[in-house]
């Protein structure tokens, strides 16, 4: 059987996971932590001096207004944890001129994220707070309870820096300040280390293990050697001294850096920056014994440039682990997978809805069958919050048969954007039509939610337009929603929304054809091709064939684009699928811009 087929020649940015916007009022977005539980994602984040909570229901779609914890004169990187439900997050900062250093403060919501208490002082207390100086904190909770870990340093000559630990059943905010006010609550876990002053101490990782157990890991640089240590509760009173450089007892005299921890059952797991003799490597540990014994293997390297964001993520019962490449000022977020006992040999880039350079300040939290994560996308001057998800396969990105969104007309942030303009949404398969509906795509003036009447016409299998009832307004902000709709195996796309905005256009401004080609004319052999443009962009395109009889030869349909212009390639086979004989061919390029349809005629001559 001979098959008609038709070659889209369009230039697209093809985009494999659809990532969302969270949150509208941020300028400098950094330092986020994500927590994903019971179908919901919550978030945090800081934007300059202040401290953002946000949070994602609905698959993911629809995001909360960003609530401020805290307007301080400076702040550190959030943390968050769920217990029960009580939401908390933890940060350092000044609250104002008068404080001398950084504190740790938290703040409590009790309405599932709506509201949150005003900060309040973890650690030091007013007396001692011109004592010491905070600079990182990290929060983990399960069934029991809440674990704090921070570092703080003394002020003066020489300076000590310490690691310290606090855990308990924290009901609220008031048991939670009961905490400061239990002797001993809040235990030096590194008093064991003999030469501590003029040391820093970095890079927190906290993880809960199935017996309870609280485990830290962290880097220490003291006389410019640069180690990663670990900690677990069972080390305290006389088995302090336990604390060891475990990394340094199972590979010789190394130079490391950036420790990531994951506790998987009763196993620890640590990736970290492994740069003896000054190569760079990801390096990875596990132990199964609490930390007395470790095991050692490289996940990649050597790597040119330096590392950022080390992390271990589950998806399911797998392990990967991911990092940020920075090689001359440009990111490049890669994975890998832990297959039995080895890394796999092929390295995959995670996609993000930016360019390398425009992405950092990476988290991930693990899934059963996909691996979520925020990230700071960098536009201009701008540095916004996005959250998106991937099920880390081994195929360089792909999310295992979920459909995406590949491509977005109006395209993400565009302004100016027509007044007469439709909506085009292309999906990376074929999807089930039947599940494009107004509750699947939706179409919202951004600022009131207020809900656009449209058409909804499937185009194909895969394309879906979005035609207005009446002109978009001038000055104004939209809003596309995509989720729920189903591919033709039952599988539900990527949630995905993006904005964009209309100028102060004349809303009765037409839309044309200015060029339309077919060549080479006469046809004598080849590929044979279309090619038009127009004064604006076109919700949709078909072209139609006729005989010198005025005969219908054939309609190739539908031609959607993204921009002014497209290219299109004929096959020379009829709607029958029989090729066409030589002769002269008359065709029309039928364009529709909404609220109107232009048509551009033109002849084919074949001599093959």
């Amino acid at each position: 059987m001979k098959r008609i087929f038709l070659v889209f020649l369009i230039l697209l940015n093809i985009i494999v996971f659809s990532d969302i916007r969270m949150e509208t009022n941020a300028q400098q977005a950094a330092d986020m932590n994500l927590l994903v539980e019971s179908g919901d994602a919550y978030v945090v984040y800081k934007d300059g001096s202040s401290v953002y909570f946000v949070k994602g229901t609905s698959d993911f779609l629809t995001w909360s207004t960003p609530y401020r914890i805290a307007l301080f004169s400076s702040v550190g990187e959030p943390d968050i944890v769920k217990n029960g439900n009580n939401i908390y997050v933890f940060f350092t900062g000044k609250k104002d001129a008068n404080d001398p250093n950084k504190r740790i403060y938290y703040s409590v919501s009790s309405n599932n994220g709506m509201s949150f208490s005003a900060p309040v002082v973890f650690f030091p207390g007013d007396a001692e707070k011109s004592t010491y100086d905070c600079s990182e904190v990290k929060i983990k909770a399960d069934s029991s309870g809440i674990g704090v870990v921070f570092i703080a340093s003394t002020t003066g000559n020489p300076i000590f820096s310490n690691v310290y630990f606090a855990s308990g059943t924290y009901a609220g905010i008031t048991s939670l300040t009961d905490l400061l006010s239990s002797s001993g609550s809040i235990e030096n876990i590194t008093n064991s280390f003999t030469s501590a002053y003029d040391s820093l101490i970095s890079s927190l990782s906290l993880d809960i293990t199935t017996n309870g157990d609280y485990n830290v890991c962290f880097e220490r640089e003291y006389n410019q050697i640069l180690n990663c240590y670990y900690w677990n509760e069972s080390m305290s009173g006389s088995d302090a001294a336990a604390i060891t450089n475990t990394q340094q007892d199972i590979t010789g005299k190394i130079f490391n850096s950036l420790p990531f921890m994951k506790a998987s059952g009763s196993d620890i797991n640590v990736l970290f920056q492994d740069i003896t003799s000054g190569v760079n490597k990801i390096a990875y540990v596990k132990s199964s014994d609490a930390g007395t014994t470790w095991n050692y293997s490289i996940v990649q390297g050597p790597i040119n440039g330096n590392i950022n964001y080390p992390q271990l993520i589950e998806v399911g019962s797998e392990l990967y682990a991911f990092w940020v490449e920075d090689v001359s000022g440009t990111l490049y977020p890669k994975y890998k997978k832990y297959s039995l006992t080895t890394w796999d040999a092929n390295v995959y880039n995670l996609s993000t809805e930016f360019s390398p350079y425009g992405a950092k300040y990476f988290d991930f939290a693990d899934g059963t069958d996909r691996a979520y994560y925020v990230y700071a996308g960098e536009n201009n001057s701008e540095r916004h919050a996005y959250f998106s998800f991937s099920s880390l396969s081994t195929s360089g990105g792909s999310t295992s048969g979920l459909p995406t969104v590949v491509s977005k007309y109006p395209s993400p942030d565009s302004t100016n954007v027509d007044l007469g303009a439709g909506v085009r949404v292309e999906f990376s398969t074929s999807m089930n039509t039947s599940t494009f509906t107004s509750t699947n795509i939706q179409l919202n003036v951004k600022n009131t939610g207020a809900s656009v009447p449209a058409t909804i016409t499937a185009t194909t299998s895969n394309v879906v337009i979005l035609n207005p009832s009446s002109n978009f307004n001038s000055n104004t902000e939209y809003r596309v929603s995509v989720s729920g709709c189903l591919d033709s195996n039952g599988n539900q796309v990527v949630p995905t929304t993006w904005d964009f905005s209309t100028g102060a256009q004349d809303s009765s401004s037409t839309g044309s054809i200015t060029k339309a080609i077919s060549y080479p004319n006469p046809f004598r052999g080849g590929v044979f091709k279309f090619n038009y443009s127009f004064t604006r962009p076109a919700q949709s395109v078909k072209i139609k064939v006729y005989d010198m009889r005025g005969k219908l030869v054939t309609t190739i349909r539908p031609i959607d684009i993204t921009g002014t212009s497209s290219e299109a390639i004929w096959d020379l086979f009829d709607k029958h699928g029989n090729s066409i004989s030589n002769g002269i061919y008359i065709y029309k390029i039928i364009a529709d811009f909404g609220n109107e349809t232009t048509e551009k005629e033109g002849k084919i001559i074949i001599a093959r």
